[in-house]
């Protein structure tokens, strides 16, 4: 997803946005920017065979700049180059992050690496016959034939890979967010004075971390778990201070309208990322 800042940047730079990601042509490379939950990223789409030496000269002068862009993650794909940078002001992220493109494009162009003008596929120039394509989120341009090719090769695996997601990370988020939220329910309770709808939170945040730590991709599946971990942090949210108080613990009206309220909660979509890549956004023509 591209938001805030980064989409204010964007647009004044006179960048494409599409389905949550903003590309442009730029000195001979496609740009491709988009944020996740905790970084904002630059891709750059690139093709042909690499020289080590001067592959080794760009991951240099990556890796002396790490502290000054404030560079959380660096990755050289088969297709294109990845830069993730830590996310802290936002203002200040984007002013990094377009000073850094600046002088990355030019360490690109001095050290030979193509852009827009090879096909990553077959590694021939591009030419009339050649289209515009978002793989993986990333803007790219390649032979329309290269690509139904690649898609025939690879297409199937990439979509099982990134549209199921993982049970075991999401019961583990759905629990982590139900206990974020639960803490101001568990203070009223706390002092005595329950105030059931803070458990709206608990249902809320539960099924916004599942996302977050891409839990599986099955609507039922995730309602169940965000369902349960919210039922079990607000039984403790009751549960826990009576034992610190010393009195019994009863199903009181509060109690009730508490776990009501928080199986609502699962039910509140807060738009989180999710993760980066959908099976439905894997490849499609830009233009």
């Amino acid at each position: 997803m591209i938001k805030g800042p980064l989409l204010a940047y964007a647009m004044k730079h006179s960048f494409t946005v599409k389905r949550g990601r903003a590309y442009k042509f730029l000195d001979g490379y496609y740009v491709t920017l988009s944020e996740e939950y905790g970084y904002k990223r630059i891709a750059i789409s690139v093709a042909g065979d690499f020289d080590l030496i001067r592959k080794r000269e760009i991951e240099t002068f990556v890796n002396n700049n790490i502290i000054n862009y404030r560079i959380s993650k660096f990755r050289w794909n088969d297709n294109n180059i990845e830069v993730c940078f830590q996310t802290t002001n936002g203002r200040e992220t984007v002013k990094r992050m377009d000073v850094f493109l600046s002088d990355f494009i030019l360490k690109l162009k001095s050290s030979g690496v193509n852009g827009a003008n090879i096909c990553f596929y077959c590694h021939k120039p591009n030419d009339d016959q050649s289209c515009l394509y978002s793989l993986d989120g990333i803007a790219m341009k390649t032979h329309q034939h290269c690509m139904e090719e690649y898609d025939k090769v690879n297409g199937i695996n990439a979509k099982k890979s990134y549209g199921n997601g993982k049970l075991i990370s999401g019961l583990i988020g759905s629990l982590y967010g139900a206990v974020i939220g639960s803490i101001l329910l568990l203070l009223s309770v706390l002092i005595e004075y329950p105030i059931f709808a803070f458990s709206l939170l608990t249902g809320a945040l539960s099924r916004f971390y599942y996302d977050v730590c891409d839990g599986y991709k099955s609507y039922v599946t995730k309602l169940v778990c965000v369902m349960v971990s919210s039922s079990v942090v607000i039984y403790l949210s009751y549960y826990l201070p009576t034992l610190l108080l010393e009195t019994n613990f009863e199903i009181t009206t509060s109690f009730i309208l508490a776990l009501v309220t928080g199986f609502v909660g699962c039910f509140l979509n807060l738009k989180t990322r999710g993760k980066d890549r959908y099976p439905g956004d894997r490849l499609y023509r830009l233009k």
